[in-house]
């Protein structure tokens, strides 16, 4: 476990000391504890938020995505949030003076990630969140720390399972979905349930600091770059705060559910699209379970 930990943590400061591209691990997966109650396991949601000309951004990412996560498998979520002045659609705009970036016309900004991203005060992006658990007095983590923070979440019991049930019409578009929830520890507080839609593999614009010519400007370009798990909006509350779902007192056992319908914009590719879920204390605004599916 020890040995796993280390090399793990020696990959993400090499994400932070410089752009490249870090390869993928080549280390057995981090081990964690058995399902317990109801074959339920611990997810853990990161939420890595980004923009379009942050080119610091890009390596973020692929750690994340091609490093970190493979890891865990589907019990590490992401969401790609686009939010703050580096998200901002900008043609034209010109960074640095000298010089104008293409069409980085898209925007993928949402209202629940504007939200998030000021609520929790993200101010700079690469930046993120494990879970929403707060270390210090701050929500926000930075990249190089994304990896020790979900090994150490993961290894907890998890309190309750989410079941996530969708149907898709492809002819009208429309998303109903249903989200169950069962309690395997006894639980105190209030918690609300959020729904989001996320969209993998949208190829746009990106600055890049990843190839670093040998001439200024030092940054790249990229039209075809892949935007990965990137959170497209909120099913339930525009502005992702979510609807309660445990009121007050949970014992072991405890069952709710919500259904919704949604959707999908003729715009987004229906493949590449999944429900992400996930249940948190409204009072200490911490993640305690997360789930993710495709919807079709």
């Amino acid at each position: 476990m020890k040995n796993s930990i280390y090399s793990l943590l020696a990959i993400t400061m090499l994400m932070v000391a410089g752009c490249d591209e870090i390869s993928g691990p080549t280390r057995q997966p981090i081990v964690t504890p058995p399902p317990s109650g109801d074959n339920v396991v611990k997810k853990v949601l990161v939420e890595d938020y980004t923009g379009h000309t942050c080119g610091n951004c890009p390596a973020a990412a692929r750690n994340l995505n091609d490093t970190i996560k493979p890891l865990f498998g589907d019990r590490l979520i992401v969401l790609g949030i686009h939010a703050g002045y580096f998200a901002e659609p900008c043609p034209p705009h010109t960074y640095p003076s000298n010089s104008s970036f293409p069409a980085y016309s898209t925007d993928f900004n949402t209202p629940a990630g504007t939200q998030w991203f000021n609520d929790f005060n993200i101010q700079l992006s690469p930046n993120g969140m494990v879970n929403r658990v707060k270390v210090g007095s701050s929500f926000a983590i930075a990249p190089g720390n994304w990896a020790t923070r979900v090994n150490l979440i993961m290894q907890q019991e998890p309190e309750l399972g989410i079941k996530l049930n969708p149907s898709y019409n492809t002819a009208t578009r429309q998303l109903d979905v249903t989200a169950e929830i069962k309690t395997v520890k006894t639980m105190t507080g209030n918690y609300n349930i959020v729904l989001g839609i996320s969209e993998d593999n949208i190829i746009d614009w990106q600055l890049d600091y990843k190839i670093l010519p040998s001439v200024p400007p030092n940054y790249q370009n990229n039209p075809n770059f892949n935007h990965r798990h990137v959170f497209r909006g909120a099913i339930n509350g525009v502005n992702g705060f979510g609807e309660q779902i445990i009121a007050g007192n949970a014992d072991v056992g405890f069952t709710a559910s919500k259904s919704y319908s949604y959707g999908i914009p003729s715009a987004w590719n229906e493949n590449n699209c999944s429900v992400v879920a996930f249940v948190y204390n409204t009072t200490t605004k911490e993640i305690v379970q997360a789930e993710e599916v495709k919807i079709k």
